[in-house]
């Protein structure tokens, strides 16, 4: 459900950072205020010169937001997240992979990390 929901979010034009809140934001009942939501339009495109993916910023923002422990679940996020695509680098990204594929990925790491993270407290 958190993959599909993300995935119509981009369907409808939404970058992948702010698909990935959006779709969070319903699924986990986080409630984040629309400056949040907003502050995010900067990530679009990789800080909007290519850079750091915005599904990675979306997934630390998350995880950062529900994980007690996030120092750790941010490094575990991380890693995986760069031993799949090979880079945080979204030009690198978006040229060897479907953005689709990075939103369900970023979406399900998000979702095995929170019930690690909720199973440990």
């Amino acid at each position: 459900m958190l993959k599909s929901s993300a995935l119509e979010f981009y369907e409808s034009g939404y970058d992948c950072c702010r698909c990935i809140l959006l779709a969070c934001d319903d699924y986990f009942k986080l409630n984040l205020s629309r400056d949040f939501f907003n502050s995010s339009r900067c990530f679009y495109n990789g800080l909007g010169i290519g850079h750091c993916c915005g599904a990675v910023l979306a997934g630390l923002m998350v995880i950062s937001t529900m994980c007690e422990d996030f120092k750790f679940y941010r490094l575990e996020f991380l890693d995986k997240f760069q031993r799949e695509f090979k880079s945080y680098n979204c030009c690198y990204i978006k040229n060897n992979f479907d953005c689709e594929k990075v939103i369900e990925f970023t979406c399900q790491l998000i979702l095995d990390i929170i019930d690690k993270s909720y199973k440990k407290n």
